[in-house]
């Protein structure tokens, strides 16, 4: 009992210093709390791409085109940032930038200030457009992170997060039980530890994103543009980085 204490606590103690671990839980916070913004500003969740299939065959076979295509724009937002990031970070290798990586989210950065300033000049009638336009951001940073940390993590997609720490819980559980295992199907603390770190990072920017947004409206996205402004500042400065050729 005490080993296996030791274990999770030596993890834990990775999750929160490694840098690659503090980048992806810091925009895990930033993508919930944009998220927690565009379902009260919209209704909906725009980063929950099962939801948005799932709203988008409903409707189709209830026959409600507008809010099929609606949804069909979402899901070609998302799909649409997660390209965009891909190119972004290929375009910074070809040109040799020091860090590729902070490229995609310098134009997260600048897009979530200019949703969070232009939303106090929009008119009514186009809020709900540019709102929708959150979808670009939750796919372009999701594909960023995950990029960053070879598809360890991803921040929006908790459904996937959760899977895999039912996993680990289930390898973990195995093991005890005194059964042989084999080493490929061994569990992880450390990806165990970090997958309920992202999990509780998200809950708690969402938290504090529908707090934000309760007194703030839409402005809320102007901090959570300067605090990827700190990550960028602190990835171009500590962590230069480039993938291997």
């Amino acid at each position: 009992m005490y080993d296996r204490a030791k274990v999770i606590l030596s993890a834990l103690e990775r999750v929160v210093t490694e840098p690659e671990s503090q980048l992806g839980l810091t925009l895990t916070a930033v993508a919930a709390a944009a998220n927690a913004c565009g379902f009260l500003a919209v209704g909906r969740f725009l980063s929950h791409m099962s939801g948005v299939v799932s709203t988008m065959a409903f409707h189709a076979a209830a026959g409600e085109v507008e809010i099929l295509l609606l949804m069909a724009g979402v899901f070609a937002l998302f799909v649409a940032g997660a390209a965009c990031s891909a190119m972004i970070v290929n375009e910074a290798v070809r040109r040799r930038y020091r860090n590729v990586y902070i490229w995609p989210l310098i134009l997260e950065a600048i897009l979530l200030a200019a949703y969070g300033i232009g939303s106090t000049m929009a008119l009514p009638e186009w809020r709900y457009d540019v709102v929708i336009g959150f979808s670009f951001l939750m796919g372009l940073q999701n594909a960023t992170i995950t990029t960053i940390s070879g598809a360890r993590m991803r921040t929006t997609h908790i459904t996937g997060v959760v899977t895999d720490i039912g996993t680990e819980i289930g390898r973990l559980l195995y093991e005890r039980s005194g059964r042989r295992v084999i080493p490929s199907l061994t569990s992880n603390p450390y990806k165990l530890v970090l997958l309920l770190c992202l999990v509780t990072s998200f809950f708690l920017g969402g938290v504090l994103g529908v707090l934000s947004f309760t007194q703030v409206g839409l402005l809320t996205c102007v901090p959570l543009a300067l605090i990827l402004a700190v990550v960028i500042m602190i990835m171009h400065r500590y962590y230069p980085n480039r993938p291997e050729k």
